[in-house]
């Protein structure tokens, strides 16, 4: 199966007051597509630097990183952009959604952005509310949806 993610020797350092913190040491990964992956640890453990990374919200310290078999360690930030644009979907804690829109206007919204045409964000944001299972809840608002 093709390998999606391939992370060798990532670290990544942040500088808190006069200390180095280490907070990603030596981490390689390997996610083939269609493999799932939840990352677990304690607070402060890497986890947010590790999802900034594979996110390309950030870039490691050293290491080498291929999403989709591009270099994403050499990437400049306009490569970094349209790689989130294209390749990187989140979902945040907070999820960010617009009240004043429904489900599907807000799933349709981030594909109007990238250039889709209104017909075709439309029906790709059926398709994925059908395979969530969700289809009764496409009129409404985040405010009349469950959190959990």
């Amino acid at each position: 199966m093709k390998q999606i993610i391939k992370m060798n020797g990532i670290n990544k350092y942040y500088t808190v007051g006069d200390s180095r913190l280490h907070a990603l040491k030596d981490i390689s990964l390997q996610v083939s597509e269609g493999e799932f992956l939840a990352i677990l640890g304690p607070s402060g453990s890497g986890k947010s630097t590790l999802m900034n990374m594979i996110g390309c919200m950030d870039k490691a310290d050293s290491g080498t990183y291929y999403l989709d078999e591009i270099p994403i360690h050499t990437a400049k930030e306009k490569q970094l952009t349209e790689i989130r644009n294209e390749k990187i979907g989140f979902i945040f804690q907070k999820y960010h959604l617009i009240p004043t829109y429904n489900v599907l206007q807000n799933i349709v919204m981030p594909l109007l952005v990238r250039g889709m045409s209104l017909k075709e964000a439309e029906e790709r944001s059926i398709d994925t509310i059908r395979m969530l299972g969700i289809e009764g809840r496409i009129h409404h608002k985040p405010r009349e949806l469950s959190g959990g």
